[in-house]
C-alpha cells in the first residue's frame, strides 16, 4: 500500500481533508435587512429554522436574525394558549399544524433587531477549522460566505457530527444538503 493510499484509508486523515463546502447545507434562507419583522418571523416558521443570515441590497451578509431576536422583541407574557405576546405581534404554537403561527407585527425592520456580528467561514476552510470556530465561540452554526461576503451555505454542529460518524463508521457518507 502506498503512502497516499494509507492517508486516504485513515478516517482521521479523511476528516482532516474534508472542507466546509463538502458538508454544509446549501439551502440558505436569507432575509433582507429592510424586511419587516413579520416577514422574517414568517420565514423562520415556514422553514422550521431558528436563525438566518441578514443580507443587504447587494446580497452581502450584514447580520444574523434568530428566533430569539424575534421573541425578545415581543416583551414576552405567557397566557393559557401558549402564546408570546408583544405590543404589536404574537407568536403562537398551533398544535394541529405543529408549527409557530405569527400574528400581526408592525412595520419594524429586521436591521434594527439583528445581531450585526456574523460568525462566518469560507467553503474552502477545513471542517476542523469550522468545528474549532464553533467551539471557541460557543455557537451551533456558522454562515458560509463566499469571497464577496454572500451566504452560500450554513454549517452546523450536527453537520460536523454527521461527517465524523460517516467517516469513522466506514460509510464515508456525508450529509450534504
Amino acid at each position: 500500500m502506498t503512502r497516499h493510499e494509507q492517508t486516504i484509508d485513515n478516517p482521521t486523515n479523511r476528516l482532516r481533508s474534508l472542507r466546509v463546502g463538502d458538508v454544509m447545507n446549501r439551502d440558505v434562507v436569507c432575509v433582507s435587512a429592510n424586511a419587516t419583522m413579520a416577514g422574517a418571523a414568517k420565514l423562520l416558521a415556514e422553514h422550521g429554522i431558528s436563525g438566518m443570515p441578514v443580507v443587504d441590497e447587494f446580497g452581502r451578509c450584514v447580520g444574523i436574525l434568530s428566533a430569539h431576536d424575534v421573541a425578545k422583541r415581543a416583551r414576552p407574557q405567557r397566557n393559557q394558549t401558549s402564546q408570546l405576546r408583544g405590543p404589536d405581534f404574537h407568536l403562537e404554537f398551533d398544535p394541529e399544524q405543529a408549527a409557530l403561527v405569527v400574528g400581526e407585527i408592525s412595520e419594524d425592520r429586521v436591521g434594527a433587531h439583528m445581531a450585526p456580528a456574523v460568525q462566518s467561514i469560507h467553503p474552502d476552510a477545513s471542517l476542523m477549522d469550522a468545528a474549532r470556530c464553533m467551539a471557541a465561540a460557543r455557537i451551533h452554526r456558522l454562515v458560509v460566505l463566499n469571497g464577496d461576503a454572500r451566504p452560500v451555505g450554513v454549517i452546523s454542529v450536527l453537520d460536523v457530527i454527521t461527517a465524523l460518524v460517516g467517516e469513522f463508521d466506514g460509510s464515508g457518507k456525508i450529509a450534504a444538503t
